[in-house]
């Protein structure tokens, strides 16, 4: 376990030139391949594709800093708009299902809706 550190700083500091030679390299056998038809180059060109996968995630991790946190976290409630979206929907059948003349006897059973905050995944609420 005494190399791991150096490992990881290796595949840090040298995550760029993997990612050109990768690039030149796979464009090369790419282009053998369909124009030449020289099918023996896809494994190996697949078997570097699952290393530099590895190298990529390994440098993403090593790589997170507060602004990329931030940004993340914007992006992600900026597309919490789902719910809204929902409720609104739930909203409108509603109101249409209250116009129709709903009898007494005729109630809809309760919804199962998240619940945001808690540790239950969700808790019956009563139809209005």
């Amino acid at each position: 376990m005494a190399y791991l550190p150096m490992l990881l700083d290796l595949a840090n500091r040298h995550y760029r030139v993997h990612l050109r030679v990768f690039s030149v390299c796979a464009i090369i056998a790419l282009v053998l391949i369909l124009v030449f038809g020289q099918w023996w180059l896809f494994w190996p060109t697949m078997v570097w594709s699952l290393f530099f996968g590895v190298h990529f995630l390994t440098y993403k991790s090593l790589n997170i800093d507060n602004d990329w946190i931030d940004e993340r976290i914007a992006r992600t409630t900026d597309k919490a708009y789902d719910v809204s979206h929902i409720e609104n929907i739930r909203d409108s059948f509603d109101s249409e299902h209250t116009r129709a003349g709903k009898k007494g006897g005729d109630e809809a059973p309760p919804r199962r809706t998240p619940d945001v905050g808690s540790d239950k995944d969700s808790k019956d609420v009563q139809a209005p």
